[in-house]
């Protein structure tokens, strides 16, 4: 028996070949289920929302679902997939970015999985669980399971995967803050106990970069290790920000995929990532260009998936030191900001309009409050409240990319007109997080974004203290006790009020301005089969395949 975190007694709309899925954030609110709106590609066209693909077996495990490798049509043998951005680890519990997460779906398992279709929580590694109060939780894990250096999945894996992920200092660390004791009941039964009652504690146990490690692989090498998962697919050779390889895992306990292996090739120019599907270079294109589109839409050996994405951008103020603690100046620059503008400008109109700082698919999403319009007396109006002498009323806004800097200008123009001096300040990715570490932050403002999860806690990243997300440095002390009573909330009706209070208080006092969330886009070559595009844009290729 084993256990971490100190001791304790241990007791027994279709168009084109695409297809767009959404829910109106009022139903999310009130199911608080994002999953619905993933797409499923499969038998050559794109089918919308899961749905189960045509002819694959129900069961996974089954002797016919491996045989069926050998028997259904013939499939390209390796496939290829233009990412965006790049790939630097291969270590599940290192890396928490969407291109790291795509990895981790093909290489590792999770204890448990969202189900796409359902939004609910179901058996991965974990074939059932028992809570057995309120803070304790006990796992049964499957017995047919081996990591891909041969090794049997046990308890005791378990145990170290979240041993070492509290200890990493990485994204993994943060979720596992709440965990106070974790321990190895038998080889094929893990208890948990948590600090405080959490309703997303399956949630946060069912992300890509919380897979199960293998304790011996990080014994036998420390530093390559992490790449040892129990997943359908394991890492055949990589170089960090240039592709990792997979190939495909014959002895998997589910269903084998029918290719035999998977590229993950970075390719940061949108426009040769586009090129290259085209030529059949790639198979799957992900974030193409979106004045580039219509040459997806034009090649009869394409199709283009489209959905409305979760990763909102918004502009942030440092809400601890400088011009941004004024909250007259806010309001002001949030009456200068033209939304419709800065969509058709940034965009070319692939967004729509951010009216909480919230995920539209995150429960407790509300925006009953309407918005900020775009007004510039109002704006004035604000800024004269706002007390700064002559030559006072200026900011600096930091962005780093380029659809930013346009948004960034077009509110430059605006208040301008009301005597307001916006300074941009471009920077790149490393940078910006650099300078808006929460402890150091340094920045008076900037434009920036923000992937929301579905999980309610998920916007603790955005307004807690101490939280390198939380690029407002926001620190207000009810919104810290709604998100403590709304985690520890079983009645849903109550925790909906508590999000609810928490988003009036944030557009009440301007922290941060929600500008819009863009329109996702994909290309694929139109015989994809088996992949499963999310909002998130934690896509599941583990049972991608493209037909000959």
């Amino acid at each position: 028996m084993q256990e971490l975190f100190g001791e304790k007694e241990k007791t027994g709309e279709e168009k084109s070949g695409r297809i767009a899925c959404q829910m109106s954030g009022d139903e999310k609110m009130r199911k608080g289920i994002a999953f619905l709106l993933c797409i499923a590609a499969s038998i050559g066209v794109v089918a919308g929302c899961g749905q189960k693909k045509a002819g694959e077996p129900s069961q996974k495990g089954e002797t016919a679902a491996r045989e069926s490798v050998a028997l259904e049509a013939a499939y390209k043998k390796e496939i290829t997939v233009g990412t965006q951005g790049p790939i630097k680890t291969v270590d599940v519990q290192s890396g928490s970015n969407v291109y790291h997460n795509v990895l981790f779906r093909l290489t590792h398992d999770s204890l448990v999985y969202p189900n796409e279709e359902t939004g609910k929580i179901e058996p991965r590694l974990a074939k059932e669980w028992t809570w057995v109060d309120d803070r304790t939780i006990e796992f049964k894990l499957r017995d047919d399971v081996v990591f891909h250096n041969g090794e049997k999945l046990k308890a005791s894996d378990v145990v170290f995967t979240m041993e070492r992920g509290r200890d990493l200092g990485t994204t993994i660390s943060v979720k596992l803050v709440g965990l106070t004791a974790c321990e190895a009941v038998d080889d094929t039964t893990v208890r948990m106990e948590l600090e405080a009652p959490n309703v997303d504690w399956l949630y946060t146990l069912s992300v890509a970069h919380m897979g199960i490690v293998s304790e011996k692989a990080l014994a036998d090498d420390p530093e390559e290790g992490g790449k040892i998962g129990t997943g359908a697919w394991m890492v055949d050779s990589y170089v960090p920000s240039d592709y990792v390889k997979v190939v495909r895992n014959d002895q998997y306990w589910g269903e084998l995929p029918k290719s035999e292996s998977i590229t993950l090739k970075y390719m940061p120019e949108n426009s040769a990532r586009l090129i290259a599907l085209q030529n059949g270079e790639i198979d799957v294109c992900l974030n193409p260009n979106n004045n580039e589109l219509h040459f997806i839409e034009e090649d009869d050996n394409l199709s283009l998936v489209q959905y409305d994405g979760t990763n909102e951008v918004f502009f942030a103020f440092n809400n601890r030191t400088g011009p941004g603690t004024n909250k007259n100046l806010r309001l002001a620059i949030a009456h200068c900001i033209d939304t419709d503008s800065i969509i058709a400008a940034a965009m070319d109109g692939y967004a729509k309009e951010g009216l909480s700082y919230w995920g539209w698919n995150t429960f407790g999403y509300y925006d009953g409050f309407g918005k900020y319009e775009y007004d510039l007396d109002q704006a004035k109006a604000y800024l004269d409240q706002a007390g700064l002498a002559p030559g006072e009323a200026k900011i600096e806004v930091y962005v780093s990319t380029a659809e930013r800097k346009i948004a960034a200008q077009i509110i430059q123009e605006s208040a301008k007109k009301i005597g307001l001096e916006i300074e941009i300040k471009e920077i790149d990715d490393a940078g910006l997080t650099s300078l808006s570490q929460y402890k150091t932050a340094s920045h008076e403002a900037m434009i920036n974004g923000i992937n929301w999860a579905p999980h309610g806690d998920d916007v603790r990243r955005a307004y807690a203290p101490n939280s390198n997300t939380n690029k407002g440095v926001i620190d207000n002390a009810r919104i810290n006790e709604l998100m403590d009573l709304a985690i520890a909330e079983m009645d849903e009706d109550k925790r909906l009020e508590y999000y609810k209070e928490l988003q009036e208080i944030v557009h009440e006092e301007a922290y941060v301005i929600p500008i819009y969330y863009p329109i996702a886009s994909i290309g694929i070559n139109k015989n994809v089969e088996g992949a499963v595009f999310c909002p998130d844009g934690n896509h599941d290729f583990s049972q991608l395949r493209v037909k000959e």
